[in-house]
């Protein structure tokens, strides 16, 4: 099997940042598992992502909310705003 050089990188977090990696691209930001990370391993990266997300969400689901069945609005509420929540927890958690 061989590494795909276009979808790798390499994130120097300290040390030396001229030394040579191969082919490998250097980069100022990496997602590994879904957390944003950066050279200074700081959470505003991802907390930039997860606004952008939140705001997505928010405002694909505008019009959901005026519908009359209650059932739909609880599976929506569930599926959807939640983990929204979840999502903005961290931001105020983390901010400055």
């Amino acid at each position: 099997m061989e590494i795909n050089k276009k979808k790798s990188g390499i994130l120097i977090l300290k040390g030396d940042k001229d030394r040579k990696f191969g082919d490998y691209p250097k980069v100022d930001s990496y997602r590994y598992l879904g957390l944003h990370m950066d050279a200074d391993r700081q959470v505003s990266e991802h907390l930039k992502h997860i606004n952008k997300k939140s705001a997505y969400i928010t405002y694909c689901l505008r019009n959901l909310r005026n519908l009359d069945n209650l059932k739909l609005n609880s599976n929506l509420f569930h599926t959807f705003i939640t983990p929204n929540y979840r999502l903005t927890y961290a931001k105020y958690k983390f901010a400055d």
